[in-house]
């Protein structure tokens, strides 16, 4: 186990990419992790992240082949582009009430990845998010407003539900729903 100084705020861009830690101590105090971070260091089993984190970029932990367990802070509220791309051992997330939107890829090809949990609050989920995941079915909030083109694209054996009368805007017209 990796363990970072209770000081540290910041984690930078591509600080610990392609290293080969499996667990690491994020300590409580931490406000942000950069870009690419954490990118492909495939032996990462684990991130628990602090809520005193309120800022996490771009790929910060895409192409962790090895990371099951990712633990997002409360408070937080946009899960970023490519958070966890290409991360073939996630097989469950959770999202925090707080967040109002999920980036572009963020999930995008974790292929083990069957279930989330999608909060009210929600408001926004980009393009390719959860695309060629292997979620069981997916129910969306009641204040989803806007779902991105190709975002459950090869990525749901199931059925996608959203808990309101009209559907949502969505860019990709192939997109089932079933509203409730």
């Amino acid at each position: 186990e990796f363990v970072l100084p209770s000081t540290l705020k910041t984690i930078f861009n591509g600080a610990f990419e392609n290293t080969r830690m499996e667990r690491i101590n994020f300590p409580d105090g931490l406000e942000r992790i950069c870009q690419a971070a954490f990118q492909g260091s495939g032996e990462l089993h684990e991130a628990i992240l602090p809520n005193s984190c309120q800022e996490i970029e771009l790929g910060a932990f895409s192409m962790c082949d090895s990371l099951k367990n990712l633990r997002l802070p409360e408070g937080l509220k946009v899960i970023p582009h490519l958070l966890v791309s290409y991360s073939n051992a996630l097989d469950s997330i959770h999202i925090p009430s707080s967040v109002k939107e999920i980036g572009a890829c963020a999930f995008s090809m974790c292929t083990k990845l069957r279930k989330v949990n999608f909060p009210e609050g929600l408001e926004r989920i980009e393009s390719e998010a959860f695309d060629y995941c292997n979620l069981d079915s997916v129910i969306l909030p009641s204040t989803i407003t806007e779902i991105g083109s190709g975002c459950f694209i090869g990525g749901v054996r199931g059925d996608v539900f959203i808990n309101r009368s009209a559907p949502p805007t969505c860019i990709h017209p192939r997109l089932p729903f079933t509203t409730f």
